[in-house]
């Protein structure tokens, strides 16, 4: 799809992509952080989730692949309607990644999360198969990013069934 076949590393658009998708995830922790020790104590969790501590780190890695993935994107553009289509599923994509801390932890719905990850894991295979197509390896680091969030669906199935 691009057509651009040279690449030259720009360090500050890197840092910004990158910044980007730890926004996302400092933003998120706005509603998750106070709901970890309050209400998301009080629901009954599978025993397959992870430790609380697990979490930040998983998403602190997640968010920087992801942040290159997008990086390596962006210097492919091309002004074409593909790039203008592959940059808005990727902005698509991070709202439905922030919007599930605010629907879970913020509002104490776990259906209406459960739902979100849904649609999370749809965004991001949309996402992962966009940027294939202007660069594997910008693809291709997407790949942890839906394994985590295919892990998620499983979870929030879970968590519907033992708290309906």
């Amino acid at each position: 799809m691009a057509t651009k076949n040279t690449f030259k590393f720009q360090f500050i658009p890197l840092f910004i992509s990158i910044l980007t998708t730890q926004a996302v995830g400092i933003a998120s922790a706005y509603f998750t952080l106070p709901e970890v020790e309050g209400w998301y104590r009080t629901i009954a969790k599978p025993p397959i989730t992870p430790p609380d501590w697990a979490f930040a780190p998983v998403w602190t890695a997640i968010y920087l692949l992801t942040g290159i993935s997008a990086y390596i994107v962006w210097e492919r553009r091309d002004g074409s309607l593909a790039y203008k289509t592959v940059s808005i599923v990727y902005a698509l994509q991070l709202l439905i990644n922030f919007l599930w801390a605010f629907i879970f932890f913020g509002m104490h719905q776990i259906f209406g999360g459960m739902i979100d990850t849904v649609l999370l894991w749809l965004a991001v295979l949309l996402n992962m198969i966009c940027f294939y197509k202007f660069n594997r390896v910008a693809g291709w680091l997407l790949l942890p990013y839906l394994l985590w969030v295919s892990f998620s669906v499983v979870l929030s199935v879970w968590l519907l069934q033992l708290n309906q």
